[in-house]
């Protein structure tokens, strides 16, 4: 936590902060806007070539496990950083930003075999389930960004796991076509570029020095206490 006591001295790290909390309540006005009326107009049936050789099948459970214990230690673990915190949100919001533009201009109806997701959380609290938010997988984009800004190897190797397994899951449903799915992955490769690009040139250029340091002497305080767990451990 000393690096967010840290970060929140910086006039830019404040500016940051605020201006993404303001972009995720504008998103969140703009979905309840646009959705309900892609919701309600009339969109295409694509032929796809994946989908016709196998019955769909419910997924919902596995689909959201493996999406809530992605999102949940992909941000668990971020914490221990503000900047990658951050991150991982600004990537969120271009992605979904970007994924309200392509939604609108792709008017598309679901597959005619389509076994709606409900999430077991959320299913309750809306009163409506959209089902033709497709072009492209907000689902696959999301674990995807994830794995992207992810630095433990074990948390990589998960994230990686939980993505190709969402691949597997929205397909498994019919609630995608292919190209919905494999559409994802570009989009968010760019918006995790652009934000990356952003960062480095924008968020905290003077104060960098200062959070390094920060980040450095914690890691030595850190491991100067596991030497000493050992040298106690060996002791007894």
């Amino acid at each position: 936590m000393n690096l967010w006591r840290v970060a929140w001295r910086t006039r830019s790290f404040k500016i940051e902060a605020a201006l993404t909390l303001l972009c995720i309540f504008l998103l969140t006005a703009v979905c309840l806007t646009v959705f309900p009326i892609v919701q309600h107009r009339q969109g295409v049936v694509l032929s796809d070539p994946l989908l016709p050789l196998f019955r769909p099948i419910n997924m919902d459970w596995p689909t959201f496990v493996l999406l809530y214990s992605a999102v949940f230690l992909g941000l668990f673990h971020a914490l221990r950083d503000p900047r990658r915190f951050f991150a991982i949100l600004q990537v969120f919001l271009v992605v979904q930003y970007i994924r309200v533009v392509t939604i609108c201009i792709t008017p598309l109806d679901p597959p005619l075999t389509k076994i709606p997701l409900r999430d077991p959380f959320l299913y309750s609290c809306m009163n409506n389930v959209f089902t033709k938010d497709l072009f492209f997988s907000g689902h696959t984009a999301t674990c995807f960004l994830l794995f992207l800004l992810a630095r433990e190897k074990w948390l990589r190797c998960y994230l990686g796991f939980t993505t190709l397994g969402m691949v597997g899951c929205v397909l498994a449903t019919h609630g995608h076509y292919t190209v919905d799915v494999l559409a994802a992955f570009p989009f968010t490769y760019l918006s995790y570029r652009l934000v990356t690009k952003v960062r480095k040139r924008f968020c905290w250029p003077q104060e960098a020095p200062v959070i390094a340091q920060a980040t450095t002497a914690l890691l030595t305080r850190w491991r100067e206490l596991r030497a000493r767990s050992s040298r106690s451990s060996r002791a007894a």
